[in-house]
């Protein structure tokens, strides 16, 4: 009922608005890890956010060949950007986190240096 509520017309209206993409201004190195500043946008309209990162550079398990990182996003966001409607069971401010894998293709591995050793 939960997941129904989240993704209808009330909340995120995910067949409204299928993307919430998040377009960073500024990389910072805190002493616990890497922060970005941006904005998000959720339902067609930005808000100026802070989010942390966690990347894990090792390669990937199922491709080793492959160069790849994998990027986790956490940020909070003020539920009154989604919905001005009070949802009894979510707080106003909501924890979100994606993960994200980038890889680069074959080509572009095999045609860079060797790493110095």
């Amino acid at each position: 009922m939960l997941d129904r509520l989240l993704v209808g017309p009330g909340f995120l209206d995910t067949e409204g608005y299928p993307v919430i993409s998040f377009r960073s201004q500024m990389l910072i190195c805190v002493p616990t890890g890497w922060r970005a500043v941006g904005q998000l946008q959720v339902k067609g309209i930005e808000h100026p956010i802070v989010c942390e990162l966690e990347a894990d550079l090792r390669p990937a398990q199922a491709h080793p060949a492959i160069a790849a990182t994998t990027l986790t996003a956490r940020w909070i966001l003020d539920s009154t950007w989604i919905t001005a409607l009070r949802v009894p069971t979510l707080n106003r401010r909501i924890a979100m986190s994606c993960l994200v894998v980038l890889d680069r293709a074959p080509e572009a591995t095999a045609s860079e240096p060797p790493p110095a050793a």
